[in-house]
């Protein structure tokens, strides 16, 4: 009997297990710092899992299936068109990051191999601009890696090998697992995926998971987290690699952050914490009034200061209006996503986006960034400019048509 192939693009399904998952492990407790799950919580998170079903129930027939699409049936034209969009975006990025390198006086990696402790990562890049950079790194080899899985050119997948790189130079940390969520999305989005690739597909996230703790032990102090893990649970936690601490520790804290806050938190009902961070900081305090009382929700452990993609709705609307506002959200994705399952590909590359800050909600809300949102309307855009030219293609009169008109 042939296992059916599993589509582990579907929102539905992501959002779902991520949010099942990270309930699962805060279960388990096997960290101090995590307080027991309360039913305001219980209610939130499973609220808005229930959300997203109905919702994709409910423009489902909005948007029918028709006719099972491949990669075949992505335009050629359209795929040369993205290519030598990104070839003029990556000549910005390529010297406009030179120009930070130069203006920094180095790299993070460099600076770290060489003991010098009066730099870290947190000192590269101007802001604003560098989350401009990153906006176009991430749009671009998301779009690269698009081109490769539909035209499997060599040429495409080297190039995003080599920008795979950059953010190992840079000790960017959330760049890479940034890069390598949406590099999947477009993959899960384009194939259904068998129960052997799904194991290879574990396999990958263990070397990641022993990747990211790598990472942060060479870029700080030595399995950091090591004085939270609870007694019984001290002798097993330490014979794993500490990549696996971090991630517990990354997973689970942010919903920590919410039980914490979530029945003492006094909500101002005005946008400021949901949407301050898509004003850029040199602006915030001209355009963005100063509230009359900001309402931080309280830190479990001050140097895990994420909160769930929750915090901000939390702060400025309460339980209710988070649950509302992460709904609209919900509808604005499933959209997209009927769209990229109709193989459009700026619906693709935007949905790369919105499928990764589904993955990540449980630590942030990534539509309140920048750098994620420029994406999209880089997107938006190149879905824009393809359909100019191909109508001013269409009604191009043919040689045939000008000659007898002569």
């Amino acid at each position: 009997m042939k296992l059916p192939r599993l589509n582990l693009a579907h929102p539905l399904i992501i959002y779902t297990a991520a949010w099942l998952l990270v309930l699962f492990l805060v279960g388990l407790q096997l960290t101090v710092n995590l307080p027991p799950i309360n039913d305001s919580t219980l209610i939130l998170v499973l609220s808005n899992i229930i959300s997203f079903w109905l919702i994709y129930l409910f423009l489902l027939p909005a948007y029918p299936r028709g006719r099972s699409k491949s990669t075949r049936d992505i335009s050629p034209q359209v795929m040369l068109r993205l290519k030598r969009f990104v070839k003029g975006l990556l000549v910005f990025w390529t010297v406009s990051i030179a120009f930070e390198v130069i203006y920094a006086g180095g790299v993070p990696l460099m600076w770290a191999l060489s003991g010098n402790i009066e730099k870290s990562y947190v000192d590269f890049g101007i802001p604003t601009f560098h989350g401009l950079l990153n906006s176009i790194y991430f749009f671009s080899i998301t779009a690269l890696f698009l081109d490769f899985v539909v035209s499997k050119r060599r040429q495409s997948l080297f190039l995003v090998m080599m920008l795979l790189m950059w953010p190992v130079v840079a000790f960017a940390r959330s760049v890479l697992m940034g890069a390598l969520c949406q590099m999947a999305g477009v993959y899960l989005l384009l194939h259904r995926v068998s129960l052997s690739t799904l194991l290879k597909l574990l396999l990958v996230v263990l070397v990641i998971i022993w990747a990211f703790g790598w990472i942060g032990d060479l870029r700080g102090t030595p399995d950091p987290f090591a004085n939270l893990v609870d007694s019984r649970y001290q002798e097993t936690i330490s014979q794993l690699p500490t990549g696996f601490l971090w991630f517990y520790v990354y997973l689970t804290s942010p919903l920590g952050n919410i039980i914490s806050n979530i029945d003492v938190v006094q909500p101002t009902y005005f946008p400021y914490y949901s949407i301050a961070n898509l004003v850029p900081t040199a602006l915030r305090g001209v355009i963005m009034p100063e509230i009359v009382r900001p309402d931080d929700l309280e830190l479990v452990v001050a140097n895990l200061n994420v909160s769930t993609f929750y915090a901000g709705f939390l702060s400025d609307y309460g339980v209710i209006g988070s649950i509302v506002s992460v709904a609209v959200l919900q509808v604005f994705i499933v959209i997209v996503y009927f769209y990229a399952k109709r193989k459009k590909v700026w619906a693709i590359l935007a949905y790369a986006v919105l499928f990764q800050s589904i993955v990540f909600s449980v630590f942030y809300n990534l539509l309140s960034s920048q750098v994620y949102l420029i994406q999209i309307v880089i997107a938006l855009y190149f879905g824009s400019r393809v359909k100019r030219l191909s109508a001013a293609h269409s009604v191009q009169p043919s040689p045939t048509i000008e000659m007898a008109e002569t």
